[in-house]
C-alpha cells in the first residue's frame, strides 16, 4: 500500500464515530472490572481459601453465561444489521424474542448446575477443605443467571442500536450496589453483620437483579422491543434460522473456549502449591482485565459498526473500519500494557499478602503484557465476525489453539517438565498468538461478508 493509498485510508475512516462508540462502553468495562476486582479484594481481606472460591466460580459463571452470550452473537448480528438496513420493526421482533428465549434458558441452566454442583467440583479436582466454600459462590453464581442474561442482553440490544449511554449507566448503577454489599456483607462495614463469602456472593446477587429491572424498564421506554415482547410463530419461523446461525457456532466455540479455561484451572489445582497458584492465577486473570478492558470495547464497537455497515449493504465499507479498528485498537492496547509493567509488584501486593500467590501474579501479568497485540487483534477480529454473522470462523480457529496447543502444552510443560504454573503461562501465551495471526488472516483472505442477513 503506497504513501496516497494509506492517506485515503486514513481520510476515510470514522474515527469519531468509533470513538463515541468506544468510550462509553469502555467505561462500562471498568465498571465490570471494578466489581469483579472489589469481589477478589474483599475476598483477599478474609482469606486465600475465599478469594480461590471466587476464581473458582468466576470460571464457571464464565461457562455458565456462554449460552447468553451466543444468543448475544446473534442478537448483535441481527439487529445491528436489521437497524442499518432500516428494518425497525424487524429489530425490535429480533429484540424480543432474545430477551425471552435467554431468560427461559438461564433458568433452566440454573436448576441444571444446582443439581450438580458438587459434581463439577469434584471433577474441578477443588480441595476438600474449600468445597463447601466454592459450591456456597456457586450457587450464588446459578441464583444470578436469569437476571445476568437479562441484563447483557439488554445491553447488547442497546448496543446494536448504537445506544451506549443508558447500557454504562445501568452497570453503574450495579457497580454501587455490589461494593456496598461486598464491604456491607462480606466485611460488617456500616454497621452490618459479616456474613464472610457468603455476603460477597449475595451483594452480586441482588446488584444484577436490580440491573435487570432497570434495564427492561429501559428497553421499553425506548422502544427497542415490541408490546407484546414474543413475536408472532409465523415471523419467528422464518427468523430463528439466521439467529441460531449464528449463535450455534458462537454457542460451541464460547462452550469449548470456556471448557477449556475450566480445565486450565484444574491444571493448576493440581499442581503442589495449588491453593496459592489458584489465589494467584484468579487475582492476576482479574488485573488482565483491566489491560483488556478498551479492548472489549473495541470488540463490541466492531460488531456494531460492521453490521450496520453490511446491512446497509456497504461491503467494501465494512472491511475498511474493520481495518482500521484492529490497528488502532491494537496499538493502544500494546501502548497501556507497556505503561502498566511499572505497576505489576504493587498491584501483586494489593491483591494478596501471600508471597506466592504475588508470585504467580507478577507472573502472569508480564507475560500477558507480552501477549497484548495477539489477545487485542484476535479480540477484534472476533468482534467484526461477529456483527457480520460469520461466527462460524471462530468456531474453528479458537477451540484448536486452546484444545489442542494450550491444554496440551500447558500439561506437558507444567506437570511434566515441572515449570509449575509458569508453563501454563506461556502455554497461553503461545496458543494465543497463533490463534490471532489464523483469525487476522481470515479477515483478509475470506470472504466473510457473505454471511450477512437475508432479507425476512
Amino acid at each position: 500500500m503506497d504513501t496516497q493509498k494509506i492517506k485515503l485510508f486514513l481520510n476515510d475512516v470514522p474515527y469519531r464515530a468509533i470513538w463515541e462508540l468506544v468510550w462509553p462502553q469502555t467505561a462500562t468495562m471498568l465498571c465490570m472490572i471494578v466489581i469483579s476486582l472489589t469481589d477478589i479484594y474483599v475476598g483477599g481481606k478474609i482469606n486465600s481459601e475465599v478469594q480461590a472460591s471466587i476464581g473458582v466460580s468466576a470460571q464457571l459463571h464464565a461457562l455458565f453465561m456462554v449460552l447468553g452470550t451466543s444468543i448475544g452473537a446473534g442478537a448483535m448480528a441481527a439487529v445491528s444489521q436489521s437497524m442499518g438496513a432500516k428494518r425497525f420493526a424487524r429489530a425490535k421482533r429480533y429484540s424480543g424474542f432474545v430477551l425471552v428465549y435467554a431468560f427461559c434458558m438461564a433458568v433452566l441452566l440454573a436448576v441444571i448446575g444446582y443439581c450438580f454442583r458438587y459434581f463439577i467440583m469434584e471433577i474441578l479436582q477443588v480441595e476438600h477443605r474449600m468445597v463447601e466454600t466454592a459450591v456456597t459462590f456457586f450457587t450464588f453464581v446459578l441464583f444470578t443467571l436469569p437476571f445476568q442474561y437479562t441484563h447483557y442482553l439488554s445491553s447488547v440490544l442497546f448496543r446494536a442500536t448504537k445506544e451506549v449511554i443508558k447500557p454504562l449507566l445501568i452497570i453503574i448503577v450495579i457497580a454501587f450496589f455490589n461494593i456496598f454489599g461486598d464491604f456491607a456483607f462480606g466485611l460488617g462495614y456500616f454497621g452490618f453483620t459479616a456474613w464472610g463469602g457468603k455476603g460477597i456472593a449475595f451483594s452480586t446477587w441482588l446488584s444484577y437483579a436490580l440491573g435487570a429491572v432497570i434495564a427492561l424498564i429501559a428497553l421499553y421506554r425506548n422502544d427497542i422491543f415490541e408490546k407484546y415482547v414474543i413475536p408472532r410463530f409465523r415471523w419467528m419461523k422464518k427468523a430463528t434460522p439466521y439467529l441460531f446461525k449464528v449463535s450455534i457456532p458462537a454457542l460451541t466455540m464460547q462452550f469449548l473456549w470456556q471448557l477449556g479455561y475450566l480445565i486450565l484451572f484444574a491444571i493448576v489445582a493440581a499442581l503442589p502449591d495449588s491453593v496459592s497458584a489458584l489465589a494467584g492465577l484468579t487475582a492476576g486473570m482479574r488485573i488482565e482485565s483491566i489491560l483488556f478492558m478498551p479492548a472489549v470495547a473495541f470488540n463490541a464497537t466492531a460488531s456494531i459498526l460492521i453490521g450496520s455497515t453490511l446491512g446497509a449493504g456497504k461491503k467494501e465499507e465494512a472491511k475498511k473500519i474493520g481495518l482500521a479498528i484492529i490497528f488502532f485498537g491494537t496499538i493502544l492496547m500494546s501502548t497501556i500494557g507497556l505503561c502498566m509493567l511499572p505497576f505489576v509488584d504493587t498491584l501483586a501486593g494489593f491483591f494478596s499478602s501471600d508471597a506466592d500467590a504475588q508470585w504467580n501474579i507478577r507472573m502472569y501479568v508480564y507475560i500477558n503484557i507480552v501477549s497484548t497485540p495477539f489477545t487485542v487483534g484476535g479480540l477484534i477480529v472476533n468482534g467484526i465476525m461477529v456483527g457480520a454473522g460469520a461466527t462460524v470462523y471462530a468456531l474453528f480457529i479458537n477451540p484448536l489453539c486452546i484444545w489442542g496447543i494450550r491444554l496440551p502444552l500447558g500439561i506437558f510443560l507444567a506437570h511434566i517438565l515441572g515449570y509449575g504454573s509458569i508453563g501454563v503461562y506461556f502455554a497461553m501465551l503461545l496458543s494465543m498468538s497463533i490463534q490471532a495471526t489464523s483469525m487476522f488472516m481470515i479477515f483478509l483472505k475470506a470472504n466473510w461478508t457473505r454471511y450477512t442477513l437475508r432479507k425476512i
